[in-house]
């Protein structure tokens, strides 16, 4: 045992004395640590071990509300996720892996094997476990200085779960935080592709990249392919996990990149998916990065694709080493299920690669040589050729002969050709012509060559399914785009080109956001690639015309993944437009309240749910809550600091100021009282600094010990030097929440009590004393008086002091110390009391609410008195981000100081949306959505 002897300890029970100092090992959960601790030799001390703040740092120790201890110990689960991680791949190589390597030997096997296991860390658990790019900042510069927001989509209970779901793991990644930003993108979900699911969460960015500056970046070329891997007979691909994630975002740039769903705010702090130049950035970083580490002669990426090559295994293996070495040195992630080890062949860029051999994944000239023998005259209308003039004349029979077959033959023979069909040049203008008929949809890609002539480069045409062939036409138009453009997508990534299309509509894309769910989902792809779309008369579009009459492609053909640089878009457009009309309807009124919108469309249409729906939408109204001084349900029940159980155990300060100029300079009074006791202490200034709360404290501090300091927050009392003198005293402060003085009552009660008996006294006639020494008398009279709380004086509590005013010969006996102690129990019962049947009248109107770290609320918007009369009432909403006790909470108002971000549960309003209330629904068959009246027409869907 240590030699330290006598040292005081300072307990939750008052000093003790300690007899030594020693050094033993404990284990609390599934911590063990070594630990010094005092040992203290007194039968009346009620613990076998008492624990400080070291400790519960130490051990990781948690205590919640209903006092309950439990452990925050990372360690186990960081095994689990190890071991889970550790699994999931060896389960991914012996369900998957061996079946695509059984062409090696098994000492080959081995190696492949052996490479994996040993680089098993790279590879990712899922799509949010990504790495950091350390020497790398993508940044986004836009061609106007503008902001673009929208308002967030609406949509189901279910998919604002599953996106709220998405966000709270991106915020515990890191990869977005909460945003300020005028920027604000809608989100929503996307179709799983494999089961139709929507899981991948959606940023629509189309109105940012319009005004996005492009960012010039080569991709690579197949040509060069050819050169590179000559005499190649091992490919691997490694493919990057969620790739543009792992790209650290230029903090300027990071609110450009906001983002709204119903919840909140947020932007990202990486490059995310759906911005235009997210491609050409990611690109230039990883080719950057080969170049880097001398990978080039072996290695080559597309995007987020990378492809090794190699002569020989052992050569493969040394290039794969190399790689994954560079990649985890970087902050690079792999995605296992995507990669491919050693293989015989490849898929690259849209190609098949070999030993000595690259062939297209897809043949441009299919929907030629493929073309259908004509049926009709419609079929024939592009073919211009003698033998066939004769089937377009009118009245004329058709019958296919000999010589319109040799014609047919010979026009497909000149169009697959020299010098009709062109090679493909990434130099040259690339022009697109589409068009949709109720069989298909075709399309041509052309150059103008150097010479100024255009010529065909390759040809496509997809047959319709069943399904596709009732769509209108503008989904048509728009879906021979898109196929389009996924068949020749690796040429046109990166690149500027144009598209004709003979339908109006399409041109410069002009298609509101969500009037049409897959019309939104065509926009949305597209957006990635930079085009436009012009209009051309279906006179100069004859041959994409032909190729869509007579499509080759069958409708499950061209199903390769497309790239994933926009993710789909999916939403429930009925609850957008039943939102949209909701909305309309209460804001042209003026944000009519419920009974006045109920009357306003009951009166005129029903459904089921309506009134539930009205009733929840006025009352989860942001504009309303904010600005309406009534209609909001009064949330939170009372509470209170304490009780205390002995005197200064429990203290609170406050400050009246405005007492110049009543025969003193001095303009503040300061007043400390007892929470126990009710005595008060009190100190006139004129200031408000820390030394006169220091001055304050010390009429208790040089006697007695005090506890607790509850206090508003005012500048001194908010000081460093404030705060180094309690720490110093050992008490503990606690602020109150702002703008709710009713938390500190005891001091807001006597501060009235004592500026009225002041004031009486000031204006007495014959009194021409000072007021700070009426206040001294007028506090003393008030420590000598019976509280109407604990019945008894407060001096008398506090000191025992026989306050009576009884003569001394009338009083029946002094009052011993047994009574002086039983009076100070009877007091604390009164106290309770009193505190119980307030809050029984506190608490008649109000709700109980308990609010959730990551809830939505409003609050005040300041001092009632420092707002001007057109203010908003409350503001936000702001994120809750700490719950401090039950009705005090930390909002994230972006506040310096953290105690001006603490607010009091009566002054939160919490940020609702409609979840939980069922939809409107349209009952056809018992037509519960009636036709009342209807003045003047008009769609019954778009009314509510």
């Amino acid at each position: 045992m240590n030699n330290i002897k006598n040292a005081n300890l300072r307990t939750i029970n008052g000093v003790k004395k300690t007899n030594g100092l020693t050094n033993i090992k404990i284990k609390i959960y599934e911590i063990e640590e070594k630990v010094d601790v005092y040992i203290i030799e007194e039968e009346n001390f009620k613990y076998d071990f008492l624990i400080g703040l070291d400790i519960i740092k130490k051990f990781k120790l948690i205590q919640n509300e209903h006092l309950k201890i439990t452990q925050n110990n990372n360690l186990n689960q960081k095994n689990k996720i190890e071991k889970k991680k550790k699994t999931k791949i060896t389960d991914i190589k012996e369900n998957n892996f061996q079946t695509k390597i059984d062409y090696l030997t098994n000492n080959q096997k081995h190696e492949i094997n052996k490479l994996i296991e040993k680089n098993k860390s790279i590879f990712a658990n899922d799509k949010y476990d990504i790495g950091t790019v350390r020497e790398y900042e993508a940044r986004i510069d836009l061609s106007v200085d503008k902001y673009c927001s929208k308002r967030p989509y609406r949509c189901s209970v279910e998919d604002k779960n599953e996106i709220e779901e998405q966000i709270s793991k991106l915020l515990e990644k890191k990869l977005i935080e909460v945003s300020y930003s005028p920027f604000a993108a809608p989100v929503t979900l996307a179709f799983k592709k494999e089961d139709k699911r929507r899981s991948r969460l959606c940023i629509d960015f189309r109105d940012l990249n319009k005004i996005v500056v492009p960012q010039a970046q080569p991709f690579p070329l197949i040509d060069d392919l050819v050169i590179k891997t000559r005499n190649c007979n091992y490919f691997s691909t490694l493919d990057i996990n969620s790739a543009f994630w792992s790209i650290p975002l230029r903090m300027e740039d990071r609110k450009k990149t906001a983002f709204v769903t119903q919840e909140g705010h947020f932007q990202w702090t990486c490059l995310p998916f759906g911005l235009k130049t997210s491609p050409a950035i990611f690109q230039r970083v990883l080719s950057t990065i080969l170049r880097k580490y001398k990978l080039t002669e072996f290695a080559v990426n597309y995007i987020d694709d990378i492809l090794i090559f190699s002569k020989n295994f052992y050569d493969h293996i040394s290039h794969l080493t190399q790689l994954l070495k560079a990649i985890q040195t970087e902050g690079f992630r792999l995605k296992f299920t995507k990669c491919t080890f050693a293989t015989d062949s490849v898929k690259y860029l849209g190609h098949i690669i070999q030993n000595n051999s690259i062939r297209p994944v897809k043949d441009n000239l299919v929907s030629i040589n493929n073309f259908p023998v004509p049926k009709t005259q419609k079929n024939i209308s592009a073919i211009i050729l003698d033998p066939l003039h004769n089937l377009l004349r009118k009245n004329q029979r058709f019958v296919w002969s000999i010589e319109c077959q040799k014609a047919f033959e010979n026009i497909k023979k000149l169009l697959c050709s020299q010098p009709v069909l062109e090679i493909f040049d990434k130099d040259l203008p690339i022009k697109i012509y589409t068009d949709a008929s109720l069989e298909g949809v075709g399309a041509i890609l052309k150059q103008t060559q150097l010479n100024g002539k255009e010529k065909p480069v390759a040809y496509f045409s997809k047959k319709l399914n069943a399904a596709q062939k009732k769509k209108k036409a503008i989904y048509l138009e728009c879906l021979a785009i898109k196929e389009a453009v996924r068949y020749w997508q690796y040429w046109l990534i990166g690149k500027s080109f144009t598209v004709y299309s003979d339908h109006k509509p399409l041109e410069n894309m002009n298609i509101k956001s969500r009037t049409d769910e897959e019309l939104g989902d065509f926009t949305y792809y597209l957006s990635q690639y930079d085009f436009q779309i012009k209009y051309a008369p279906g006179k100069d579009n004859l041959e994409a015309d032909c190729l869509s009459r007579n499509p080759v492609l069958e409708t499950n053909e061209n199903k390769e993944e497309q790239l994933k640089i926009v993710n789909l878009i999916k939403l429930d457009d009925i609850l957008t437009d039943q939102k949209n009309n909701e909305e309309n309807i209460h804001e042209n009124l003026c944000h009519i309240g419920i009974k006045q919108m109920q009357k306003k469309i009951g009166t005129v249409y029903t459904a089921k749910n309506l009134t539930k729906n009205i009733i929840q939408f006025c009352k989860n109204c942001g504009i309303c809550i904010k600005n309406k001084s009534r209609g909001n349900d009064k949330f939170g029940l009372m509470s209170h600091l304490g009780p205390a159980r002995k005197p200064f155990e429990i203290v609170s300060i406050d400050t009246i100021g405005g007492f110049g100029g009543s025969n003193s300079e001095k303009k503040y009074l300061h007043l400390l009282v007892d929470h126990f006791t009710r005595y008060a202490f009190i100190l006139t200034s004129k200031t408000q600094s820390a030394n006169d709360f220091v001055k304050l404290i010390n009429n208790i501090v040089d006697t007695d010990e005090i506890g607790i300091l509850l206090t508003d927050q005012y500048p001194g009392i908010n000081s460093k030097e404030f705060k180094r003198f309690l720490s110093e005293k050992s008490i503990q402060m606690v602020f109150t929440a702002i703008n709710t003085p009713f938390s500190n009552g005891i001091n807001e009660r006597l501060n009235q009590t004592l500026v009225n008996k002041i004031r009486c006294k000031i204006n007495e006639k014959k009194n021409k004393l000072a007021w700070t020494t009426i206040a001294q008398e007028c506090v003393n009279r008030y420590n000598d008086t019976d509280h109407s709380v604990t019945g008894f004086a407060p001096r008398y509590l506090l000191y025992g002091t026989d306050v009576s005013i009884l003569p001394h010969e009338l009083k029946e006996g002094k009052k011993t110390e047994m009574d002086w102690i039983c009076d100070r129990k009877i007091a604390y019962k009164n106290t309770i009391k009193s505190h119980d049947y307030n809050k029984k009248l506190f608490d008649k109107n109000r709700k109980d609410m308990e609010f959730k770290v990551g809830d939505m609320v409003y609050v005040e918007n300041g001092n009632k008195l420092n707002r001007k009369k057109l203010d908003e009432l409350r503001i936000g909403p702001y994120k809750i981000i700490e719950r401090i006790s039950n009705s005090i909470y930390k909002i994230n108002t972006g506040h310096k100081k953290s105690e001006s971000n603490n607010f009091h549960i009566t002054k939160l309003i919490p940020a609702s949306t409609l979840d939980g209330v069922e939809p409107v629904e349209l009952d056809f068959e018992t037509n519960i959505l009636e036709k009342i009246v209807c003045p003047g027409g008009g769609d019954v869907k778009n009314i509510i």
